[in-house]
């Protein structure tokens, strides 16, 4: 009896000890993410401060009579648009209108999920943006002329793009992973949808860089792929990440693409409700690269994002709260 009551006593001590090893690491997760808040809270008010520098020295010009050299409107004036054309849905009547005409008669099973939310939005009013209306009122504010986009399947988002930067030159990155989300798309079938999109009075200029993004992007911007329409550009006017949906592969994805924004351009982010493919399908992102280690606290893609803020202060972020297939956006200031 005394060696049971010893051995009892023996395995409350180390469960004891486990235990407490678990505490410590919960407290040490805790501790990053009041740090990544607190990080994100700084950079925030220092967007905020230089908003409102940019916007005292927009009054005193404005004041001595001096002329901006372009009629293009400044970056925070097109921060502001954006939000606004965002939250009153102008975004998503436009993208569900472009859906309907253009792939209404494909029979993809996702597209009904994707009218529903945006019906939802509508009816209650919702505040709301997806990838495709994110897109869509990115590109009738910027009117870029360089569009990147990792993840394409059907052409959806960069539908968007083209029926409002119907000449831009797109970037199309995808694997082509067969029956990837029940129904995916070929560069073949891209090339006509966007052909229609834009009309017999354009011609898309699609480059299409086929392999997986985590090893296929830094061969694009070192120029060793053969393109249509000459060189990488080093950056681009709007970027949309919407591949990899492993919480590793989107963050290896953004931290290759934000340093590739212009200034004055946008990069968009999916899915922001998402817990990974990690979690979901037990997926694990692959690559020859090496990047930043993602943090141990990240257990969403909404994670991913919010952790982006902290890395780079020169944007200001807006992202939807509300309904499934919710989107993010990041303008880059400076």
């Amino acid at each position: 009896q005394s060696k049971a009551v010893e051995a009892h006593m023996a395995e409350n001590r180390a469960l004891t000890t486990e235990l407490q090893k678990v505490a410590g690491q919960r407290d040490q997760l805790a501790g990053q993410r009041d740090q990544l808040e607190i990080d994100w809270n700084r950079s925030r008010a220092d967007v905020v401060n230089l908003i409102g520098h940019i916007e005292h020295m927009r009054t005193t010009l404005d004041r001595l009579g001096v002329q901006p050299a372009s009629s293009e409107p400044p970056t925070y004036q097109r921060v502001t648009q954006i939000s606004n054309l965002l939250h009153n849905l102008s975004g998503v009547r436009l993208a569900l209108q472009t859906l309907l005409e253009h792939y209404a008669a494909d029979n993809d099973p996702n597209l009904a999920n994707v009218e529903a939310c945006y019906r939802q939005a509508l009816s209650q009013k919702i505040p709301y943006w997806d990838v495709r209306a994110t897109i869509r009122v990115a590109a009738q504010v910027i009117r870029p002329t360089t569009y990147l986009e990792v993840g394409t399947r059907r052409g959806w988002s960069l539908a968007q793009a083209l029926a409002e930067a119907p000449d831009v030159r797109v970037f199309v990155v995808d694997m082509w992973v067969e029956d990837y989300a029940g129904n995916q798309g070929a560069p073949e079938f891209i090339q006509q949808k966007m052909q229609a999109v834009v009309g017999g009075d354009h011609k898309p200029k699609l480059e299409f860089i086929n392999g997986n993004s985590h090893d296929i992007l830094p061969e694009l911007f070192a120029n060793k792929l053969s393109l249509n329409y000459g060189e990488t550009p080093q950056e681009f006017d709007l970027i949309n990440v919407d591949g990899d949906h492993t919480l590793l592969g989107a963050w290896w994805d953004l931290i290759d693409l934000f340093p590739r924004v212009a200034i004055g351009g946008a990069i968009v982010f999916d899915d922001l409700d998402y817990i990974g493919d990690e979690a979901a399908l037990g997926g694990q992102a692959i690559s020859i690269q090496n990047r930043p280690p993602m943090p141990d606290y990240v257990e969403t893609l909404q994670d991913v994002w919010l952790h982006m803020q902290s890395i780079y202060p020169n944007f200001v972020f807006l992202s939807c709260m509300k309904l499934k297939f919710r989107a993010g956006i990041a303008v880059r200031l400076f």
